[in-house]
């Protein structure tokens, strides 16, 4: 996106073309683009074709390649119920496809070695970890609940089940060693995290906020800032405007500590369950 090399154009018009072709052997009904600046090529040809095609937009932006085949496209589908930049065209709220899979909070609280009481807290910055959650996340949660893990407000013991990714596991496993209701672990069975955590603080890609809606999860978020067109920004607000969540940004960490005792605290948390599988058709 920032230097590109014009030489890309040779390939990608080879890539059209090879899509092209390969479409006109296997002849599908229909070709359906997720976003990807891979799918571009099997889009367009498509269109060229005249075969049907759909897109399914997964963030609360609609991003470069789509807004490149939205013309073409027979439907437009969506993750959110409104999705910047889709003024004017006709579109479908589908939602985010899922692991449609639940457990019992028990249950899953067992396979993950949790104890069934207390607050459980869940911190995950997507399958590989997020070095910025890893760095800040540890020190922002003891100092909100002290060496012993208590929420103040109602004398409650809190845990804390932290995905930092297999690569950071290492280093991150010793700064929370003297905490024993802090748990990290490099890699966790999502279905057994969601299904018993009460508040998540996370990115905000579009797959960890399908899952955190389908589980109807309350979430901190924290948008990667990197992140093409700041779409994670787009789709943190759409699911703070929601009442499913708040949005803190990455320079502002130092503020987590007040966001999450907020969170916790606050009487409309069974509303912003709702509000979070509201989110998930």
């Amino acid at each position: 996106r920032g230097r590109p090399n014009p030489l890309e154009l040779i390939q990608a018009g080879r890539g059209l073309l090879e899509a092209r072709k390969l479409l006109q052997k296997i002849k599908p009904l229909c070709v359906v683009g997720f976003g990807g600046f891979a799918s571009l090529p099997g889009i367009l040809a498509a269109q060229g074709l005249h075969i049907p095609t759909i897109l399914h937009e997964q963030n609360a932006k609609l991003g470069l390649t789509q807004r490149l085949a939205a013309r073409g496209a027979t439907l437009i589908t969506t993750a959110y119920p409104e999705v910047q930049g889709l003024s004017g065209k006709e579109s479908r709220w589908v939602g985010v496809p899922v692991r449609e899979e639940r457990m019992s909070r028990k249950m899953a609280l067992q396979k993950l070695g949790l104890q069934d009481g207390p607050v459980t807290l869940l911190v995950m910055g997507g399958s590989q970890g997020s070095l910025a959650l890893n760095t800040h996340i540890p020190g922002a949660l003891e100092g909100a609940f002290g060496r012993e893990g208590i929420l103040k407000v109602g004398s409650r013991s809190v845990q804390v089940l932290h995905s930092s990714g297999r690569a950071h596991l290492i280093t991150l496993a010793p700064q929370v060693r003297h905490l024993e209701w802090y748990k990290v672990r490099g890699f966790i069975d999502a279905v057994a995290a969601w299904s018993c955590t009460d508040l998540a603080i996370t990115r905000s890609g579009s797959s960890t906020l399908g899952e955190a809606a389908f589980h109807g999860v309350p979430l901190c978020m924290v948008p990667l800032p990197s992140s093409a067109e700041n779409h994670q920004m787009a789709n943190a607000r759409a699911v703070e405007n929601a009442g499913a969540g708040r949005t803190i940004l990455q320079e502002d960490l130092n503020h987590l500590p007040s966001v999450v005792l907020d969170l916790l605290n606050r009487e409309t948390m069974s509303e912003m369950r709702d509000a979070a599988r509201g989110l998930s058709p």
